[in-house]
């Protein structure tokens, strides 16, 4: 397995699972598929693009698609977890001139802020509104199905509405490398240039060795592999958008497209055609 696999496949616009179970040992991984994960029992912390996040009873993780992320949970303790996988085209679709749905996994992207931590009166109100979707999606009744995508666009709101009223969580609730949270920004918005360790370490001012021990450290990936899939799956993406294979290669910052190929191919098991006329799932693993 590779340092950061790509985990699950989502055909309908969107899905629930509400979990209870003993936690298993997750790699760090990425979805082609936005995430939010409604923590409810358990000893866990959630690591998202070097953040580590420690979990209260309440708290909701926003997981944009693309960004790397694995749970660290106390495997004596059971992890219980809702969790939204939702497709970025059915929230684009669904959105308004007045109203973008997927605001709430740009301002995580944009600000580095995946988690909230509702106040209490607001967890009320969310947990009725998650009872809603569930109750929903047990349906069978006529109209079912317009009625649960109804109330899953109400919860998405409520989702956005948090995001937007509740103040970010302090730093010291999340533990992080500033000059390594700053290297990993850098690299997310410069996937077109040159991201070699040598440059990387000149921008920040940084001993080559330092940075790579330090980059291992705090992401779990060499600095290499991080780029590398990093740029994969920005190529994948634009792929499934309908950008031909030499167009992804070039855009994601591939200057050599039979290494594009042998990479690709290598990460995804497919060729750059066959993934986009094909439905590739990996083992399906719900963190």
């Amino acid at each position: 397995m590779s340092q950061a696999d790509r985990r699950g496949y989502l055909k309908e616009d969107f899905r629930v699972f509400h979990l209870k179970d003993k936690s298993t040992q997750v790699d760090f991984h990425y979805h082609d598929f936005d995430k939010i994960v409604v923590f409810i029992s358990g000893t866990t912390s959630y690591i998202i693009e070097g953040r580590t996040y420690k979990l209260q009873p309440g708290d909701v993780l926003f997981v944009p698609h693309h960004e790397t992320h694995r749970p660290v949970a106390d495997q004596n303790a059971p992890y219980e977890r809702v969790v939204f996988w939702i497709d970025p085209e059915f929230l684009r679709r669904s959105s308004s001139e007045k109203t973008d749905l997927s605001r709430c996994f740009a301002e995580a992207k944009e600000h580095q802020r995946n988690l909230c931590r509702p106040w209490p009166e607001m967890k009320i109100r969310l947990s009725r509104l998650i009872d809603d979707v569930e109750k929903a999606e047990q349906s069978q009744d006529f109209g079912a199905d317009l009625l649960l995508e109804a109330t899953f666009l109400r919860l998405i709101v409520y989702f956005n509405r948090l995001i937007r009223a509740l103040p970010n969580v302090q730093e010291e609730e999340f533990d992080y490398d500033p000059k390594i949270n700053r290297v990993l920004r850098y690299i997310n918005d410069n996937l077109q240039s040159d991201l070699s360790i040598d440059t990387i370490a000149a921008e920040y001012y940084l001993s080559r060795y330092h940075f790579m021990r330090k980059f291992k450290e705090v992401t779990g990936y060499t600095v290499h592999n991080y780029v590398r899939q990093k740029r994969l799956a920005y190529a994948s993406r634009l792929i499934t958008d309908g950008a031909s294979p030499s167009e992804a290669a070039e855009q994601s910052g591939f200057t050599d497209y039979s290494s594009f190929l042998r990479a690709f191919k290598q990460q995804f098991g497919t060729t750059p055609k066959q993934y986009a006329q094909n439905a590739y799932n990996r083992a399906e693993i719900i963190d």
